[in-house]
């Protein structure tokens, strides 16, 4: 089974590239997917990861950023993005995240008629949701934490009252009214916020099953872990010993909606 791993933070992805290399991980990647291509890493192995939001003053950025590293593969995450390649007479390999909508057969296969290569199944479905809908030449994230909102009014200034303009994007934390920590990722340079689910989603005891759906890979997606956990659960899963490590590597995480639904 093919895996792609995503790294939300450039920075975060640099570092997390380099410990790959080092343990021999990257030749059982598929793709790295990242807002950046770390310096080393081949076109063909990489995905340039566009932002949720892209506003116009962001047109600009991404143009920029295409010409720079001249990429092979895009993964876009809204239709304005799509269009945007499309009107840049863009020729490379367009890949769809799982917030563009293709919960369904028709819906697949209108994006495949816009010119996406290939999709991510939607994070909302059960697995007999995702049987019905069909997941070959699609992507099942199996780990990650689920993007929960978006939006474009700033946690940080609403908390602190002041922005920090911070060009590489932080994160952060806000609780909830039951003092639930929610990780959140502020985009400075497009302006949005991510929030996310208090813990990660874990689909590695259900890989089996998921097999026989034949998606074209499974992925693995990091928003607030450091490059070392990344790596080592990388590791742990590419060397099949993720289900017995998961107590110490993953204390706590949610199996999302894959047996109940929304």
């Amino acid at each position: 089974m093919n895996t792609d791993v995503l790294f939300e933070s450039a920075e975060t992805g640099f570092k997390a590239f380099h410990l790959f290399e080092e343990r021999g991980l990257l030749r059982s990647i598929r793709f790295f997917i990242s807002p950046e291509r770390p310096y080393g890493l081949s076109k063909e192995k990489h995905v340039l990861l566009l932002p949720y939001v892209l506003r116009s003053n962001g047109v600009m950025r991404i143009r920029e950023l295409i010409d720079r590293e001249d990429p092979v593969n895009i993964m876009v995450r809204n239709l304005e993005e799509l269009g945007f390649l499309r009107s840049e007479n863009y020729r490379g390999r367009i890949l769809a995240d799982s917030c563009l909508y293709s919960f369904n057969r028709e819906s697949r296969s209108v994006l495949r008629g816009l010119g996406i290569s290939e999709d991510t199944v939607p994070l909302e479905l059960t697995f007999r949701e995702m049987k019905d809908r069909g997941c070959r030449g699609s992507v099942v994230i199996i780990y990650g934490r689920a993007p929960l909102m978006v939006s474009a009014q700033c946690a940080f200034r609403t908390v602190s009252g002041g922005c920090r303009k911070d060009k590489k994007g932080f994160y952060s934390r806000i609780k909830d009214r039951k003092n639930v920590d929610f990780p959140y990722r502020a985009e400075c340079n497009y302006c949005y916020n991510v929030i996310y689910n208090s813990v990660p989603t874990a689909l590695f005891k259900d890989a089996e099953g998921l097999k026989d759906l034949e998606p074209s890979a499974f992925r693995m997606d990091f928003t607030t872990e450091k490059a070392e956990q990344a790596a080592d659960i990388t590791d742990a899963y590419l060397s099949g010993k993720i289900v017995s490590c998961m107590d110490k590597l993953l204390p706590e995480f949610t199996r999302g909606h894959f047996k109940k639904g929304v």
